[in-house]
This record gives structure tokens, C-alpha cells and sequence, in this order.
């Protein structure tokens, strides 16, 4: 009887200390993710020439940036979203950013690929706009409450980067609402690879905004 509780004390410590590791490798593997995180950020904010927000301590928060970048606003930040319900649930991090763009007769416009979801409020009666581009139309939903407008900055290299855009990200979709864009996607910005994709998106948003301001003039001539 006292060897079997040697032997039982002894599994238990072993249980313990296994445990132990585990929780540490988890430990130790997040606090290098946040470290990753946080050092990545800081050089994406460096490449666009904007001040960053950087908290400190494991419990501080997300990374963030507010700055001008190509002579326009810009915010670059994180959140969590939750999604689906009991065991279905999950919570991914998304990076977004808004980019201000003047907007003197308050245009708006939603363009996102198609899918279920957006197909769904097509057929409920969400209007979609057809531009006469059939590839871009069987690609993308567009709505706006200027249809003439959004033909006309619709032109062909920005639609064309459209759909380069759609056959490289998934669920690719922009949105102009008052003077900003708003863009999202469920990533971090932790490595190169990110950083290129949201540089790319941020300039693709001034490249938009750009052609904007000229339609906006020749609007005034």
C-alpha cells in the first residue's frame, strides 16, 4: 500500500509539472506573438511616415496609428469581433483603416465581391449597380446613391485593380461613407507579407481619392 501511494503521488506530481509546461509554452508563445506584433507595426507605421500608438505590457491593448500619409488623414488600428453562437463561436483580431477623402456632395458607395450574403441582400431588394463591365459585375456588388459617379470612377485601371484585387484577397470590399474609406480584413499586421497588402490597400484608397479630387474639379470648372 505504500509503494501504491508512492507510485500515485509520483503520477501526480508528473500530471502537475506537465501541466506546468504546457501553460508556459502557451504563455511563451503568446508574449512572442504580442512581441512580433507590436514589432512589426512599429515598422509598418515607420514605412508610412506615421506616429504610432504602441502599448506596453502583455494586457495593454492593440497597436495603433493616426497620421497623414500621400496628404491625407489616415488611421490604421485593431479590434476583436466575435462571431457564430454556443460552441460555434469564435473571435477573430482585424485590422482596418480609414483614409480621408474630400467629399463635397457627400457621395457614397459599398463595393464588395460577390457572395452569400451580399447575393442574399441583392435579391431582398438592395439595389446593385451594373457598370456595363460584365467580368466586374458577375465580381462585384455595387451600391452608391450616385449611380453616374460611380460609373465614372469605376474607369478602367481602377477597375481593373478591382478585380486583380479579388483574385488575390478574399472578400475584398471598400466602402466611402462621409469623407472616409473604411477597409477591414481578419488579420494582423505581424510580418512583411502584411505589411505589403495593407500599404498596397492603403494606396490603392489614395489612388481612388485622387481620381475623386479631379472628378470633383472638372465638377467645378
Amino acid at each position: 500500500m505504500d509503494v501504491l501511494f508512492g507510485d500515485e503521488l509520483l503520477l501526480f506530481a508528473f500530471v502537475i509539472l506537465l501541466f506546468g509546461c504546457i501553460f508556459g509554452l502557451i504563455v511563451y508563445l503568446a508574449v512572442r506573438q504580442r512581441k512580433k506584433l507590436l514589432e512589426g507595426f512599429t515598422v509598418f507605421a515607420e514605412r508610412l511616415g506615421c506616429p504610432a500608438s504602441i502599448p506596453t505590457g502583455f494586457f495593454g491593448g492593440f497597436p495603433s496609428l493616426n497620421g497623414v500619409y500621400r496628404e491625407r488623414t489616415l488611421r490604421v488600428y485593431m479590434f476583436r469581433r466575435a462571431s457564430g453562437s454556443g460552441k460555434n463561436r469564435k473571435s477573430k483580431t482585424y485590422t482596418a483603416f480609414t483614409l480621408h477623402v474630400d467629399n463635397p456632395d457627400g457621395f457614397q458607395f459599398n463595393i464588395y465581391e460577390q457572395g452569400f450574403f451580399s447575393t442574399l441582400l441583392t435579391k431582398f431588394g438592395m439595389q446593385d449597380i451594373l457598370t456595363g463591365d460584365e467580368a466586374f459585375d458577375r465580381e462585384f456588388i455595387v451600391k452608391s446613391n450616385n449611380e453616374e459617379k460611380v460609373r465614372a470612377m469605376l474607369s478602367p485601371p481602377v477597375a481593373a485593380k478591382f478585380m486583380e484585387f479579388a483574385a488575390r484577397y478574399t472578400a475584398f470590399g471598400v466602402e466611402l461613407k462621409g469623407d472616409q474609406f473604411y477597409y477591414e480584413a481578419p488579420e494582423t499586421i505581424v510580418g512583411e507579407k502584411h505589411m505589403l497588402r495593407f500599404e498596397e490597400k492603403i494606396n490603392f484608397m489614395c489612388d481612388i481619392s485622387d481620381r475623386l479630387d479631379e472628378m470633383n474639379r472638372r465638377r467645378r470648372k
